[in-house]
């Protein structure tokens, strides 16, 4: 990814993030997320958005090409309700970040 795409990436991700009424910007594993409340529900890395997830949105998000589970600390012990979007996947991003705020909001 080129520093160009990242920021578009960045940009892009800040617009959802500010779209979603009482979210607020923050950090979380030393990069950029948003919370509702305390609870962090999307973040952004390495230009691509990461968005808790559960159940069959979950499955259904992994079906996109390129998307998989975070894994920030590297090795096999990814985040098992943390799924990565990349950028080339943006078409998605506004549509997981509002499942991931509706799981929050119920309490996952």
């Amino acid at each position: 990814m080129t520093k160009k795409e990242r920021m578009e990436s960045l940009e892009f991700f800040d617009m959802i993030g500010h779209s979603i009424e009482g979210a607020v910007k923050t950090k979380m594993f030393g990069t950029i997320c948003y919370k509702i409340g305390r609870k962090p529900f999307i973040l952004f890395e390495e230009g691509d958005i990461v968005c808790k997830l559960f159940d069959e949105v979950k499955e259904r998000a992994l079906e996109i090409p390129e998307v998989g589970f975070f894994n920030p600390m590297g090795g096999d012990k990814p985040m098992s309700n943390w799924i990565q979007l990349p950028y080339s996947a943006k078409d998605y991003w506004e549509e997981y970040a509002i499942y991931a705020l509706d799981f929050v909001k119920q309490g996952r």
